[in-house]
């Protein structure tokens, strides 16, 4: 019997193709942020972030290389700043209240004082843009620090730092603007970012830590260095 003749009594060869492309063993898929195939629905993407925060971080930095662009970290940064929005939008209502009772007296001639209680509702349209500049200046920053640091021998690039930096900025900012747990936040965020760029970039964590607190001892430093040039001014 010939290799092309039918043989009833040998097993049927299995389609390997398939399970090839529905496996795909080392594949990662994108951040459940972005992953709009796994997840259609806008919320349950957000709160996937977070419990892949909570699960595997390290696994959850390794995504973020996957896909490209500033938008979605950015939008990221947007949702979990709307806590703050709405804060800022009650100070606001508050606020202008009470400038409405002081513009009441106010003499013939001078600005209405309702005026000043539009300045939080300034701050919200200008935070946006803000938020995303500070995404691109921070990123780009905490990028050259790691090259200076010697951790970009098998980097993936400036993108997949801005990109780090913009989800890090997201979760930074939910608590950040809350007493102590936003000073504690920032003493301590630079080290997990500084993991995650080692994850992301294959390089050493201590590396990846020191480049990420860099800036940080840098601002501090100028601080301490201004202060003290102001205490020996008004010394003299």
């Amino acid at each position: 019997m010939t290799s092309g003749e039918f043989n009833p009594y040998r097993a049927p060869a299995a389609e390997l193709t398939a399970a090839a492309e529905v496996l795909e063993p080392g594949k990662l898929r994108p951040v459940p942020f972005e992953d709009t195939e796994l997840e259609p629905r806008f919320w349950p993407r957000v709160w996937a972030m977070f419990s892949a925060l909570f699960k595997n971080p390290l696994e959850l930095a390794e995504r973020i290389p996957v896909t490209t662009g500033f938008g979605a970290p950015w939008r990221f940064q947007l949702v979990l700043t709307l806590p703050l929005f709405l804060l800022i939008l009650v100070i606001a209502a508050v606020f202008g209240v009470l400038m409405l009772a002081i513009s009441a007296g106010s003499r013939p001639g001078t600005p209405p004082a309702w005026i000043f209680g539009l300045l939080p509702l300034l701050y919200v349209v200008i935070l946006p843009p803000i938020q995303f500049v500070n995404m691109l200046v921070i990123g780009g920053l905490t990028h050259g620090c790691l090259w200076l640091w010697g951790g970009l021998r098998q980097s993936e690039g400036a993108t997949a730092t801005i990109r780090l930096t913009g989800y890090f900025l997201g979760f930074f900012m939910l608590v950040g603007f809350i007493p102590i747990i936003g000073s504690l936040a920032a003493l301590a965020g630079p080290a997990f970012l500084g993991m995650a760029l080692a994850r992301i970039h294959h390089t050493e964590t201590w590396r990846a830590v020191c480049a990420a607190y860099t800036p940080l001892v840098v601002l501090v430093g100028c601080a301490f260095i201004g202060l003290f040039v102001v205490i020996l001014a008004l010394g003299q």
